[in-house]
């Protein structure tokens, strides 16, 4: 029910692998939970499921760098970034090293797929700022090619 009760509670809604690591329960579970609800609540939608959201799969490219040569902070920064804002999504790191990520994220409509884009690029900077850092950020929706 704990899993069932983040995917209510989130605005956009959580994929399910990102609910089961969250909650550090196997897919399974989330699964058996989601099965349960839905035979007690035949009528009910769950906010964020299938049934209600579609989902965007979003290439980020993210640069993190200090302002100046006499500050540090650009790599705990984009680990703050990668754990706080990227992660609800199922981020995949393209490469270890690298600044390429891929986010599935769900919405609705495209008013709330820009929102939640924004609010993304949004949060990234204000946490590299509080490291006296910056952030350049691009997204690519990989299949209408839509770009922010």
């Amino acid at each position: 029910m704990v899993g069932l009760f983040l995917v209510m509670k989130s605005p956009w809604g959580f994929t399910r692998t990102a609910i089961a690591k969250k909650l550090n329960i196997g897919i399974a579970s989330v699964y058996r939970i989601i099965k349960t609800h839905r035979q007690n609540n035949p009528d009910q939608t769950i906010p964020g499921s299938q049934a209600t959201k579609k989902i965007a799969v979003v290439e980020i490219w993210l640069r993190v760098e200090n302002n100046n040569k006499f500050v540090r902070g650009k790599n705990e920064s984009r680990r703050q970034i990668e754990n706080d804002c990227f992660s609800p999504f199922d981020m995949v790191k393209k490469d270890k090293d690298g600044w390429e990520y891929i986010l599935k994220i769900p919405y609705t409509n495209e008013k709330e797929l820009d929102e939640t884009i924004f609010d993304l690029m949004h949060e990234a900077e204000s946490i590299a700022n509080t490291r006296n850092g910056f952030t350049e950020m691009s997204a690519i929706e990989t299949i209408t090619g839509k770009s922010w």
